[in-house]
C-alpha cells in the first residue's frame, strides 16, 4: 500500500521533471519492494541513461537481478556499482549473494568480508556470510556470523533461525530450539 502511494507520487515528481535519475531510482525500489521487477529495471535503467554515474541505481537493478536470477548481470551490475563507489558495501554484499546463489563460495565469502570491513554493523553480510558457511558445513564459523547479524539486530528472525539450523547440524537441539523459538516470536510466520 505504502509503496502504491510512493509510485504515484513520484509519477508526480517525473511529470514536472523527467530528467531527475534519484526520482526513477527511487520508483524503480518502490517497484521492487512490490516485485515489480522489469518496472523496477525500466526505471534503473533510465536513472542510468540520465546520470552513468549513479553507482546505486547500479546496485539497486543488480539486486532485482538477482531476484531475477539473472546472477551474471547482477555480479556485472555490482561492479559497475563498485568501481564507482569502492567503499559502498551493499554493492559487495549483493555480488556476495550471486555468487552464492551461483555456488562461488570463496567469492561470496570474499565479498561478504568486504562489505564487513567497510561497515562492521553490517548485520546482513554477516547473516549471508554465516548461511554461506553452512552450505560450506562450516558450522562453527556460521554461528560465529550469526551470532554478530542478532548481536547487531536483535530482532533479525531470519539470523535466528539460520543459526538453529547450523545447530542442529551440530545436533545441539536445546540451542536449535532455543533459535527457533526466538525467530518465531519475533516473525510467526516460521
Amino acid at each position: 500500500q505504502e509503496h502504491q502511494k510512493a509510485i504515484v507520487d513520484l509519477d508526480k515528481a517525473i511529470a514536472i521533471d523527467p530528467q531527475l535519475a534519484e526520482v526513477y531510482m527511487t520508483r524503480g525500489t518502490a517497484y521492487d519492494s512490490l516485485k515489480e521487477y522489469q518496472k523496477a529495471i525500466a526505471d534503473y535503467d533510465k536513472a542510468i541513461a540520465i546520470n552513468p554515474q549513479l553507482a546505486l541505481a547500479y546496485n539497486n537493478r543488480g539486486n532485482t537481478y538477482n531476484s531475477l536470477k539473472e546472477y551474471q548481470k547482477a555480479i556485472a551490475d555490482s561492479d559497475k556499482a563498485i568501481a564507482l563507489e569502492p567503499k559502498m558495501g551493499i554493492a559487495y554484499n549483493n555480488r556476495g549473494n550471486a555468487y552464492k546463489a551461483l555456488k562461488e563460495y570463496p567469492k561470496a565469502i570474499a565479498d561478504y568480508d568486504t562489505a564487513i570491513a567497510i561497515n562492521p554493523r553490517y548485520a546482513k553480510a554477516y547473516f549471508n556470510r554465516g548461511n554461506t558457511y553452512e552450505l560450506l558445513e562450516d558450522y562453527l564459523k556460521s554461528i560465529a556470523d550469526l551470532d554478530q547479524a542478532v548481536a547487531i539486530n536483535p530482532q533479525f528472525a531470519d539470523a535466528y533461525y539460520s543459526r538453529g539450523n547450523a545447530y542442529t547440524h551440530l545436533k545441539d537441539y536445546p540451542k536449535a530450539i532455543i533459535d527457533y523459538s526466538k525467530a518465531i516470536s519475533i516473525n510467526p510466520q516460521f
